[in-house]
Order: structure tokens, then C-alpha cells, then sequence
């Protein structure tokens, strides 16, 4: 595997020096998608997460030392900024003007969502997967139940209706659930500071410009508090494919992964899911429903060995 590795690792020991606190690391890219699924990893229903084995032994690693563990989800969205398009109409003109001078005097770019707003002029795509097996479509709805989604994660909250609607989104509760002691099988509770129903409430009456672009607001309440280094350091995005998948997932081996899953009839087509896959772009962001399919059937099967009865000889 030649994906480059993630450097961020100096940052986190130097907190921990800092503040007088041990720390250990598990590095994330020795582990591949789908690692232990067959034995102790598998989740209890089915996941996008392919890379549960890790979860699993950070639970195990923090389970000598305690019963719960402090996590960072939620930071993003909370402090993401609405763009200054969006915000005209739902802040008065001298205010906004008043907080783009001050996020210019301290240096930074507001950002102006022109983009964002051509999208939702022109409106977004209405396409689902078109490889759903008809079983599945005479049962579900596919297209209406994704327009309701779209629906619900665009109304129209306040100023900061951006981060009001990732906060809330529905895709938190699989979240929540999916590390519950009782999915995971280990004692220790994850926590999450950013939901904290004080701190969202504050922060999402704050407004975007200065406070939430580059969680200034996030970086001011640490002055002091962290190293400089890590206190202003700039956003780095994962090192490598976010899916640990890269060059180890090709078209024909998910087709025969599904193929060879009878369960899977009830959900693919197999024929239009051959035609529409490619090896060159079988995960890239355009045909991310492909790694749903193959997320699915390695789930299928690996549930059905584990309640298979064991072989006696």
C-alpha cells in the first residue's frame, strides 16, 4: 500500500505533553475495509463503516483506563459557517457588513457561497442507484424517500441554518447508535461535548462572520489553553482514501462478492450493476453507492457465518 501516512501525529503528543496526560496512538492505515468482520468487528447492522476493527480497539485501549471517552463529532458542523449569499434577507445589512469588516480586519476570506447558491437555483440531482433491484423498489420508494431527506436538510433555520440542519441530521442517530456499548460490545460510553445541548445553543446563536469561520471562536476560547502550534494550525484533511479502500476494491472482485451473496437478489441487480461500475472509479466520490452494495453484502455474509453452527469433527 503506497498511500501516504498521516503526519498529524506530533500534534496530539504535544497536547499531551502539554497537558501533563499520556497518550496513545492506533494507527489507522495498517487496518483494512471490512478487518475482522468475521470475527469481533462485525457491526449489528449494516454500516458504511468498513473500518470498524478500528473503533474497536480504541474502545479496547481506553476500557484499562475508564468507562467513557470524551469525542470530537459535532465540531465541524456546529461551527461551520453560513456563507454571506445565504445570509442576506435573514441578517440586517449593517450587521452583516458590520461582521464581514471585522472578519477581514482579523485577516480572513468570509466565504461567499455563490456556489452553493447555483446549486440550489438549478436544483440537485433526483438520481438514485440505477442498479436497485425491483424487489427492493416495489417495496421502497427510493426517490421520494431521498427528496425527503434533501428536504429536511435544507429548511430554512435562521442566519445559521447550515449548521442547524447538519447538528440535527438524522444521520447522527446511526451514529450514536453504532458506538452504543450495547453495538459495540465493549464498556465504555462515548461522549459528545459538542452536542451538549448548552454549548450547541450558544454557539449556533453566534454569528458566522467572525466567530465560525475557521472555528476562530473555537480557537479563541484555547489561547492559553493549548500550544500555539496546534492552537492555529490549519485544518488538514485525512492523509489517503477516507474508506481505506483505495486499489483494493476493483469492479469484478465487488461482482463477484455480490454474486456469490443470494441474499443480495433482493436488493441488486446484478446486470445493471455490472454495467455501471468501472475499476477505475469504482470508489471515487461519483459512485459512492457502489461501496454501499459491497458494504452490504460483506455484511450479509458475515452475519450469516456467525450464526452458522460450528463444524464439529
Amino acid at each position: 500500500n503506497t498511500q501516504k501516512k498521516d503526519e498529524g501525529r506530533g500534534y496530539p503528543s504535544l497536547v499531551g505533553e502539554t497537558l501533563g496526560i499520556g497518550i496513545s496512538h492506533v494507527p489507522a492505515d495498517r487496518y483494512l475495509p471490512f478487518e475482522r468482520w468475521d470475527d469481533d468487528s462485525l457491526p449489528p447492522e449494516p454500516s458504511l463503516e468498513a473500518l470498524t476493527a478500528i473503533m474497536f480497539d480504541v474502545l479496547d485501549l481506553v476500557s484499562r483506563h475508564g468507562s467513557a471517552v470524551l469525542t470530537g463529532d459535532g465540531g465541524d458542523p456546529l461551527l461551520l459557517p453560513t456563507p454571506m449569499s445565504d445570509q442576506i434577507g435573514r441578517v440586517p445589512v449593517a450587521s452583516l457588513l458590520t461582521d464581514v469588516f471585522r472578519a477581514w480586519r482579523l485577516g480572513m476570506h468570509p466565504p461567499l457561497g455563490i456556489r452553493s447558491r447555483v446549486v440550489e437555483w438549478f436544483g440537485e440531482s433526483d438520481e438514485i442507484p440505477g442498479w436497485l433491484g425491483s424487489d427492493l423498489l416495489k417495496v421502497f420508494d427510493a426517490r421520494a424517500r431521498r427528496q425527503e431527506i434533501h428536504n429536511n436538510r435544507n429548511v430554512d433555520r435562521t442566519a445559521r441554518r447550515n449548521a442547524r440542519n447538519e447538528v440535527i441530521d438524522p444521520w447522527w442517530i446511526s451514529t450514536f447508535e453504532s458506538f452504543d456499548p450495547g453495538a459495540t460490545g465493549r464498556p465504555v460510553e462515548l461522549r459528545y461535548p459538542f452536542f451538549d445541548l448548552r454549548l450547541a445553543s450558544f454557539v449556533l446563536r453566534l454569528p458566522s462572520f467572525p466567530w465560525c469561520v475557521n472555528k476562530y471562536v473555537l480557537r479563541e476560547a484555547t489561547r492559553g489553553r493549548l500550544p500555539e502550534a496546534v492552537r492555529v494550525r490549519s485544518k488538514a484533511p485525512f492523509a489517503g482514501n477516507s474508506w481505506g479502500a483505495e486499489g483494493q476494491w476493483s469492479s469484478q472482485r465487488a461482482l463477484e462478492l455480490i454474486e456469490a451473496t443470494s441474499e443480495m437478489e433482493s436488493f441488486v441487480d446484478v446486470r445493471k450493476f455490472r454495467a455501471m461500475v468501472d475499476s477505475d472509479s469504482l470508489l471515487t466520490n461519483d459512485t459512492l453507492s457502489a461501496w454501499a452494495a459491497i458494504s452490504l453484502a460483506m455484511w450479509l455474509r458475515c452475519d450469516a457465518d456467525a450464526g452458522a453452527p460450528n463444524e464439529t469433527v
